[in-house]
């Protein structure tokens, strides 16, 4: 028998919002997940339906009880499209070889929004023929894939060139094809696949539509793509998002980056509203293609109540051994190698350091494996302790430093955790850390540092700042005391529920009007 939640799976009636999600909520916990989580539940007089872009033959299980103001999900899979109808004539498949080899290119040669346009047209009216049978598995999609392949990257392997078609198109299409649900406005959580359904919702349906970006898709894709040595080929590679007048792409980096980069600029073109979680972001979401005027900066709250007895457990803190933690996934992108070469260092100078390193670390057995040869080299083995996924409320009043060596972050969660319990840090200056940490230039009053910012990879400097904040009694009460202040005047939750509520109802009443 199927439970209440698998049940309301298969049930979208029309609802006030419909979130477009890419890889998340609610198959996946923490991060943007538990933020989609949290939002869903503070709306509670707004109901919402959700599409889950997935990856194929992924098997979903759901990680959260679903709020019942969530009316249902709708679950996408990349590079999973219906059969179709075989076209019956050859004058319609000539039609159809001629639209897609030149209105794809000019998508994702110029970003056009118009040719787009056009492309979403065709695909809704000529529906029941468009399927795998006429676009990936036909001579059809073979003479489209040999147009393009001479107007864009005849200067390179065709092989590599049909497999990169398939996978990029084939994903594209499903996306394009896929079930809609109705509501009164669409949001987006991203600019890939998501960004690129928001942008067909704002054509076919013709509603207000919203975009939140927690990192920068395209920027995530290109440090991504930039790594990936199997799309190295020998011509000259260009990175560059630029809108190029050129009609060819010189390598195969280009192609896929270009890709996301179109899908970024359709979604800042249909978005009515554009946001993100601090000034570094927004200013990245313009010279990425989004309009100025549409763009506007909410940040993540956390819920003060839950922090409010930290500061008094650790004032009754049994040990007086000087305590740091690492709290995040044990992956290479957190660099927890330099935070374990980091306590090394810290430990010369302070041999009573303890670490604690709390968050999943199955992710990446590799990675997880490397980061315990440096414990055990450097004998490590009673100062730093890995718990895996534990309760961090239940750790916070142990902890009197909390440390981010993270190569790439948004706006991180645990600064914030930290910062409610009084607890200073010290983070790499990715994202929004520096500006959580000591400010925004026109804050007012200036409330200080909050912590100390360090530069990524690099385990002496952060040793340091340990060694800092634990040796130097009054510098760390004035941190703890400045982060504690910012946190609860610009990162309260009921701050960001109430900008959402504004937002939401803002575009509802504009779908009315």
């Amino acid at each position: 028998m199927k439970s209440k939640q698998e049940k309301r799976i298969k049930i979208l009636p029309k609802a006030d919002i419909c979130l477009i999600l890419e890889g998340t909520y609610p198959y996946v916990k923490g991060g943007v997940s538990g933020w989609v989580h949290n939002l869903i539940k503070t709306q509670k007089d707004l109901t919402f339906n959700a599409i889950s872009i997935l990856p194929k033959n992924f098997k979903p299980e759901i990680k959260y009880e679903l709020p019942d103001n969530l009316l249902g999900i709708s679950n996408l899979y990349l590079n999973e499209l219906p059969q179709g109808t075989a076209f019956s004539n050859r004058r319609d498949k000539t039609k159809l070889i001629k639209f897609l080899s030149v209105t794809l290119s000019e998508i994702i040669i110029s970003y056009d929004m118009k040719s787009f346009e056009k492309l979403v047209h065709y695909l809704s009216s000529n529906k029941k023929y468009m399927g795998k049978k006429n676009l990936i598995d036909s001579v059809i999609s073979w003479e489209i894939i040999l147009k393009m392949y001479k107007q864009m990257m005849d200067n390179s392997s065709f092989l590599d060139f049909f497999w990169s078609w398939r996978t990029l198109f084939g994903g594209m299409f499903s996306v394009l094809l896929g079930n809609i649900p109705e509501a009164s406005c669409y949001h987006s959580l991203c600019t890939g696949y998501a960004g690129l359904m928001l942008a067909r919702a704002s054509l076919e349906k013709g509603k207000p539509c919203a975009l939140t970006e927690h990192g920068i898709y395209t920027n995530e894709r290109r440090i991504e793509l930039s790594t990936a040595d199997w799309l190295y080929d020998n011509e000259n590679v260009s990175l560059s998002i630029d809108k190029l007048e050129k009609k060819t792409i010189t390598g195969f980096h280009e192609l896929w980056t270009r890709f996301f980069s179109t899908y970024s600029h359709l979604c800042y073109e249909a978005s009515d509203r554009i946001i993100t979680l601090y000034e570094g972001n927004r200013t990245l979401q313009i010279s990425e293609g989004a309009k100025k005027n549409r763009t506007s900066v909410i940040r993540n709250g956390i819920d003060l109540t839950k922090y409010a007895t930290i500061e008094k457990l650790k004032s009754t803190k049994k040990s007086s051994t000087p305590t740091v933690a690492f709290i995040g996934r044990i992956v290479p992108v957190k660099d927890v190698r330099t935070f374990l070469n980091s306590i090394a260092a810290a430990k010369g100078t302070i041999p009573s350091i303890k670490a604690y390193i709390l968050g999943p670390k199955d992710e990446d057995p590799e990675y997880y494996s490397e980061c315990l040869n440096i414990i055990n080299d450097n004998n490590l083995s009673d100062t730093v302790h890995i718990e895996g996924e534990v309760n961090i409320l239940s750790y916070l009043p142990e902890i009197d430093v909390l440390v981010l060596t993270s190569l790439s972050e948004a706006q991180p969660l645990v600064i914030l955790e930290a910062g409610a319990a009084g607890i200073p840090v010290v983070a790499t200056d990715v994202g929004a850390c520096r500006e959580m940490i000591e400010g925004t230039p026109d804050e007012n009053p200036q409330i200080g540092h909050g912590g100390i910012i360090t530069p990524l990879s690099n385990s002496r400097s952060t040793a340091n700042a340990i060694i800092n904040l634990l040796s130097n009694n009054s510098f760390y009460k004035q941190c703890s005391l400045n982060l504690k202040k910012r946190v609860e005047k610009y990162y309260n939750l009921e701050t960001q529920n109430s900008s959402y509520n504004k937002l939401y109802n803002e575009l509802i009443r504009k779908d009315y009007k």
